[in-house]
């Protein structure tokens, strides 16, 4: 079974949420490889990929082995000291709810804007073994909802994109659009954000 967190997930993810907010026609696209969402009737072909700093890759691997398992907030704390001791966020539990955050105090956003600067790098260096399509996109992760349009703009500035036609980043509860012309912020309500996890999750289990 596909888990939150694995290359599956976030792939059907992206292309669920841009069916929502993009382009409806890409109800008609498969996803496949080199890019990821491959659109043959529209002419789109999208790759997805996720920026993430190390902290948060860690959390994925703790909620994925001790989440939903009915382990109680001290099992998962001690499995945390033996397995990931690199893992510096906060763990919890409100009114016997579990949580789980990457980070303690602040956040520094350089180190995030500058993981997305070097992914868009990498993903254009490798685009050369892609199938070409008529419009070439990238969809990006970012798993934080620290950035605004300025620092999108700066990502963008110096990342010097050169094969992508609009790049999509993901910053959890916004989507931004960015383009050669311009850049457009979508913001997603939390109950889209559940609706969109819902239908992916469904999709995996149907494959």
């Amino acid at each position: 079974m596909v888990k939150i967190g694995e290359k599956e997930y976030y792939e059907s993810y992206a292309r669920i949420t841009l069916i929502d907010i993009y382009n409806k026609k890409l109800k008609q696209s498969i996803l496949d490889d080199k890019p990821d969402i491959q659109d043959f009737i529209n002419n789109i072909g999208i790759e997805v990929t996720r920026a993430i700093p190390n902290e948060i890759g860690i959390t994925d691997s703790i909620v994925n082995e001790t989440f939903g398992k009915n382990m109680k907030i001290e099992d998962i704390q001690e499995k945390i000291k033996k397995k990931f001791k690199s893992f510096s966020g906060e763990i919890g539990s409100i009114d016997e709810i579990n949580y789980i955050a990457p980070y303690k105090g602040m956040v520094d956003t350089t180190t995030l804007k500058q993981k997305i600067v070097d992914s868009i790098k990498e993903k254009n260096k490798k685009s050369v073994n892609y199938k070409k399509f008529k419009e070439n996109d990238l969809y990006i992760f970012t798993e934080n909802s620290f950035l605004d349009i300025d620092d999108i703009s700066e990502i963008i500035n110096n990342a010097a994109n050169k094969c992508f036609d609009i790049i999509f980043i993901n910053c959890i509860d916004s989507i931004y659009i960015c383009s050669s012309s311009k850049i457009e912020k979508i913001k997603i309500k939390n109950m889209k954000l559940a609706c969109y996890k819902n239908k992916t999750m469904k999709e995996l289990k149907n494959k």
